[in-house]
This record gives structure tokens, sequence and C-alpha cells, in this order.
């Protein structure tokens, strides 16, 4: 039974409780909102029609507002290191190839532009890591991405690169800076055609996916906030009980 001392302690705790759990619920409602918002904007621009990316990216440290945009590029790949990410595509491992870009028509302020030319298959991964790349000027139509947080769980959580070799596990601008040895752009282009059927690496292998969650972790909460409210009611009840049967 409870002391009547301790029944404005167990009210009090139950509140904040409450109030605690009520917040978590609806920060989950308006990250829901915030999601379903970022689906509907990303699936509206992949299906526009491509923009010079010089048009589309004004300022570059601006570049996430417009991600997943379809963009078009004009120059000559450059002859720096090509770099390998691991990934999976339609369920086969292998790597997604980074190669820098010189643009003809440069982008406000200093960096060199990456694109993803796509998936490599892990038993097609030349042994001295380059792929050749056509001479002269070419035209690329590809979609905006950034790269991947630097600070975070996962990024703590992600190995180094391979010492030695061109491999990394993450698509981190710090590391890609230090492999290519020059700065680049906060941004890159996922490259969406392929220079002929089959070719590797197999352009055109963005997958767009977001986790959403959101409904069903503010419906935990919010049941948490009613579940402790019916645990506090019951206990004040019971103890009410025992109080009259003194």
């Amino acid at each position: 039974m409870i002391n009547p001392l301790q029944r404005p302690v167990l009210s009090v705790l139950t509140a904040l409780g409450v109030l605690v759990l009520l917040t978590l619920g609806t920060w989950q409602v308006q990250r829901l909102q915030w999601k379903e918002e970022l689906i509907a904007t990303v699936e509206t621009r992949r299906v526009s029609s491509p923009t010079p990316l010089t048009q589309l990216v004004a300022d570059p440290a601006r570049a996430v507002d417009v991600e997943y945009a379809p963009a078009q590029i004009v120059g000559q790949w450059g002859q720096g290191p090509s770099l390998f990410v691991t990934g999976t595509y339609e369920g086969a491992a292998g790597y997604y190839t980074f190669s820098p870009f010189r643009l003809a028509d440069p982008l406000a302020g200093e960096g060199r532009l990456l694109v993803n030319r796509g998936f490599v298959p892990i038993d097609a991964l030349p042994e001295d890591y380059q792929f050749d790349v056509p001479e002269g000027l070419v035209t690329l139509t590809g979609l905006v991405r950034t790269f991947d947080a630097e600070t975070g769980l996962a990024a703590q959580m992600a190995p180094p690169p391979d010492e030695g070799k061109p491999i990394f596990y993450r698509r981190s601008q710090t590391d890609f800076t230090v492999a290519v040895g020059e700065s680049l752009h906060p941004f890159y282009l996922d490259s969406l055609e392929n220079p002929e059927p089959g070719a590797i690496p197999l352009g055109g292998t963005t997958r767009i996916e977001f986790s959403n969650n959101h409904l069903g972790y503010a419906i935990t909460w919010y049941g948490l906030a009613f579940g402790l409210i019916c645990v506090y009611i019951a206990v004040m009840r019971q103890n009410g009980d025992h109080s009259e049967r003194d």
C-alpha cells in the first residue's frame, strides 16, 4: 500500500513520465509529416527534366536542397584515381565506382566533382582498380547526391578505407578528398546511363529508399503514455480500497 505521503511524489513522477512520452510521440508525428513531404518532393524531382548542373546548384553549399534532382553535366573525365565503395545491387555484392570529372563550365567555389559511374560486381573489379573512360568532351545525366554524414553512429562504426587500396566502406567526402588529393564539391552525381548495353560499371543503379517508421514509433510512445496513466489509476484505486477497509 502506498503511504499517503508518497502519493504526491508518485503523481508528480507519473505526470512527468506522461509528459515525456507524449512529447516523444508528438515529435514522431512531426517527423512523419516531414518524411512524407520529403518523399513527395524527391518523387517529384526525380521525374523532372534534367537541368544543367551549373543552374541547379548555383551555390554548391546548398546542394542538399536539390538532392535527387536530375542534372546534366558537360566536361571530360579526369585523370585521377577511381574510388570504389562496397555495396550491393539486386542481391549481388560489389562496388560503386567514383571517378573525377572536369566540368567544362566550372561551378562556383573550389572543388572537383565526383561521378558515381555505377555498380561493378565483385568479380569484375580490375586488378589495377581502373576502368577506361571515354576521351574528349562528354555529356552525362545523373542525380545530385550528397555524401554520407561524417558524424553519428553509422560513421563511427564504418571500417576505415583499405590501406593501400582505393576501397571504401562509406561515401565520405573527407576520405575521398584524401584519396583524390584535392578538394571536392560537397555533393556528387549518380550516373543514370550506360555507355553501352552491358557495360561495366553499370549506371542507373540509384536506389531511392526512405525508411518511414515514424507512425509506429508515435503509436508506441502514445501507447506507453496511456499505459502509464492506466497503471497510475489502478494503483491509486487499489490504495483507496485498502484505506476504506482500514
